[in-house]
């Protein structure tokens, strides 16, 4: 690097014969797919340009890497935000599973951590492609980032986290609904593409369902208990909810001190109320096709047809086995910061009907 800095170009060039392949890994995995030669290539030039700003005793990588990366995020004006599927098993997934900080991560297939990874938060995710991915220590990803050390830990441990709570979910509530061959690495390889909207997490599985378990009426939650309508809005903090269109609740129950208000309505309607911005409430293994995006009063929203496997969570990001149940048919929206969650109505039209005000 010294030779480099006093203007040897042979010396420039070794550097850039070594740093190439993570150069240009780095551009991928920062979004700049087909484009990434040309960002490694403007980066290189922009190094070279910069090498009398170079500190003594600095880590050429780390500073490399942080061109690398704010000539992807100048590519795309965002930061790490796209990181293509090949890219994830090419450049080190196997990084990632053998660590020995994440050995919970041993849980789920190749295919869960990919799509577990690539579910994370944007800001999340890039710090797991730095230090897994590309093998960056905390210092050097704090450099590449451009922030703090200490929050890199916070993010990390943070998107550490949410993998385990991934992997936990999805080792619970396959033995909760009885899949015999749970442990299998087939059963594992087909339940993949975690999608998440309005609290409600979906694992989509190409398996055929297993035989049905309880119904919506019989499900009870964590701390669930009957009360009246009245008593259930000063028990919550968010304003409930009751589509006319479903007529009054023949039930009314408050679970988990609060989280979740449920409305039933005859016997085998159930409309499930509670704040899903914050955390994953309710996980399920859809098992067919996938969400249909639909609207509810001109709101976003999920349509999940075909038989499907519920657990709750809990407030920890635990799966509780003992709400595993089968529905058909569940329509999920948000609206004003509040998660509906109604099932127990197979046709669309009719469920979206009985949702709209």
């Amino acid at each position: 690097m010294a030779r480099a800095q006093a203007g040897d170009e042979g010396a420039f060039a070794l550097l850039v014969t070594r740093y190439t392949p993570l150069a240009r890994r780095t551009a991928r995995l920062a979004g700049a797919g087909d484009e990434a030669d040309d960002v490694v290539q403007e980066a290189f030039a922009k190094a070279l340009r910069g090498l009398g700003g170079f500190r003594p005793g600095g880590s050429f990588r780390p500073w490399l890497l942080r061109i690398v990366v704010n000539e992807a995020r100048n590519l795309h004006r965002g930061a790490i935000r796209r990181v293509r599927r090949e890219d994830f098993v090419q450049n080190g997934v196997a990084l990632l599973e053998r660590s020995s900080e994440d050995e919970a991560l041993a849980l789920i297939s190749r295919e869960d951590l990919l799509a577990a990874v690539r579910g994370l938060p944007e800001h999340d995710r890039a710090v797991i492609v730095c230090r897994y991915f590309l093998d960056l220590s905390e210092a050097e990803t704090a450099e590449v980032l451009g922030l703090p050390r200490g929050t890199v830990k916070s993010r990390h441990s943070r998107a550490i986290a949410r993998l385990r709570r991934a992997a936990t979910a999805l080792a619970l509530v396959l033995a909760a609904l009885g899949v015999a061959a749970a442990v299998s690495p087939q059963v594992r390889a087909a339940i993949g593409r975690v999608l998440r909207f309005a609290g409600v997490e979906v694992h989509h599985s190409s398996l055929p369902a297993p035989p049905s378990s309880q119904s919506p009426r019989e499900l009870l939650l964590p701390g669930e208990h009957e009360t009246t309508l009245a008593a259930a809005q000063m028990a919550v903090r968010f304003p409930i909810t009751v589509p006319p269109r479903l007529g009054a609740p023949t039930r009314v129950t408050v679970s988990d001190n609060g989280r979740v208000v449920s409305l039933l309505f005859g016997t085998d309607r159930r409309l499930d109320e509670f704040d899903g911005r914050l955390s994953d409430v309710f996980s399920k293994i859809v098992y067919g096709a996938d969400p249909v995006d639909v609207k509810v009063d001109g709101t976003a929203a999920w349509w999940i047809a075909g038989p499907q496997d519920v657990v709750y969570v809990d407030r920890g990001g635990q799966p509780v086995t003992g709400t595993a149940h089968r529905t058909v048919g569940t329509l999920i929206w948000q609206s004003g910061g509040v998660s509906y969650r109604l099932e127990g109505i197979a046709d669309r039209t009719e469920a979206v009907g009985a949702a709209s005000g």
